[in-house]
């Protein structure tokens, strides 16, 4: 009696687990399907369940993708929102675990690049001397870029253990990731 109990309650816990897993795969359909149609502000709406969601369950590579995708969403509805994403990118990877946060780097120092490469002709005209460091993104001199930029490469590769450790399957959702030379770079830290 009690072996079937614990079996029925085992399988219960699988089935709850399981539908959690496709709840959230079915809020990704419709995330897509959304953003297709031009509905971002409900796309976002939608994105934001989807990461208060994967929270909840600890799933860091779904926290880290929504958040992307929150990102995404926010910069086309808002033009000045840069500063924010900075802000929850930094916040975010401080959350979730060191091969998401190793992501969430590179996402930024990308981010920073395009900014750069977007802004350079204004950028070029801010001096070092009246640059605070408390600044937004708006203020920051070349040298204050780069310096950024670096930085957050580093920290990217801060951990290599961990990267090296840390199969690219395991953050797939997060990487778009060429088929051919996985057997070479296997690792994240690759």
């Amino acid at each position: 009696m009690i072996k079937s109990t614990l079996t029925a309650l085992l399988f219960l816990l699988s089935l709850h687990i399981f539908a959690q897993s496709n709840s959230i795969d079915a809020k990704w359909v419709v995330v897509d399907t959304l953003e297709v149609k031009g509905k971002i502000k409900t796309a976002l709406v939608e994105v934001n369940a989807i990461r208060e969601l994967a929270a909840k369950e600890g799933n860091d590579n779904e926290v880290v993708k929504a958040s992307l995708y929150r990102w995404k969403f926010k910069k086309l509805t808002d033009e000045f929102v840069l500063n924010q994403i900075l802000t929850e990118l930094d916040s975010t990877s401080l959350k979730v675990g060191e091969a998401q946060a190793a992501i969430l780097s590179v996402v930024k120092a990308k981010l920073l690049t395009d900014y750069y490469q977007d802004n350079r002709w204004l950028i070029q005209s801010i001096s070092k001397t009246n640059n605070t460091e408390d600044g937004t993104i708006e203020t920051w001199s070349t040298y204050r870029f780069t310096k950024r930029i670096a930085q957050a490469y580093d920290r990217a590769l801060q951990n290599k253990t961990v990267l090296e450790n840390t199969p690219v399957e395991a953050v797939l959702p997060l990487i778009k990731a060429a088929e051919l030379g996985r057997l070479y770079r296997p690792s994240l830290y690759d």
